[in-house]
Parts: structure tokens; C-alpha cells; sequence
């Protein structure tokens, strides 16, 4: 391992031996001396970006209470959902905005859902064919 060479030899020795920078072997060095670990390729450490504002027990809550009013049937659109959070997890510091609630889908697999289905828009064909068109004359016959 580079860094464990490091030990025997100068870093600026060990940079040259296998043509890296030396800033970036010091790198390597501060990390594993604080317990971390090298990665491979490109990888990360940790997650990028920042942390949902919620914690993570609100934001399962607030999917288990989309997924039960749907499995009720009830229609939820994205401003119930953030009618529902803003009243039961508001705070100084949050605030359900499209932004939010956008990336809090994403990030809980949940997906809008367009009100009438396909099941609805059935329904409606057939109640349309039920009804009789008024530009039709009806003639009795007697």
C-alpha cells in the first residue's frame, strides 16, 4: 500500500516512485491517521449534499400517511401533502415548499398521481354513453 511505504520512505519519494501528487498522498495520510479509509476510484465518502430537514422518522411518517389516504381512496394531491406537513411538522426552519416536497418523492419512491384514472375515466365513458343526446329527435310513434 502507498501510504503504509510512507512509513519507511519520504513522501516526496514515495509521490515520485508512482507519479502522484504529492499533496494528494499527504491526503491519503491525514485520512487513514484519522481512522478513515481509502477509496477506490472515484467513490465518495459519505453522502454528498445536504441533509433532509426532517429527520428521517417525520419523513417515514408523512409516506406512511400518504400510502394509507391512498389505500383509502382519497385523493392526494401534492397540496394536501403539504397542507398535512406544514400543519403536523412545521417549525422555525421549515417549510413545505414545491422544492421540498419534490425531492422528498424522489427520495421516498412516491410518485404524483393524476386524478380520474383509468378505472374513473371508464366509469365516465360509460355513464357518458348512458345519457341520451339531446341532438337526437325521438319520434313516438302511436
Amino acid at each position: 500500500m502507498v501510504v503504509a511505504e510512507c512509513q519507511t520512505s519520504s513522501t516526496r519519494e514515495v509521490a515520485q516512485k508512482y507519479k502522484i501528487p504529492e499533496s494528494t498522498l499527504r491526503g491519503w495520510i491525514k485520512r487513514v491517521e484519522k481512522g478513515g479509509t481509502l477509496l477506490k476510484g472515484n467513490q465518495r465518502q459519505g453522502k454528498p449534499g445536504r441533509k433532509p430537514i426532517l429527520p428521517k422518522v417525520a419523513e417515514t411518517a408523512i409516506k406512511k400517511w400518504i400510502l394509507d389516504e391512498r389505500s383509502k381512496g382519497a385523493p392526494i394531491t401534492t397540496r394536501v401533502v403539504k397542507e398535512y406537513v406544514g400543519e403536523n411538522y412545521a417549525n422555525d426552519n421549515f417549510q413545505a415548499s414545491r422544492g421540498w416536497l419534490t425531492k422528498f418523492m424522489v427520495r421516498k419512491n412516491l410518485t404524483v398521481r393524476v386524478a380520474g384514472g383509468t378505472k374513473n375515466r371508464t366509469e365516465m365513458n360509460r355513464e357518458a354513453n348512458r345519457v341520451p343526446n339531446p341532438s337526437k329527435k325521438h319520434l313516438e310513434y302511436g
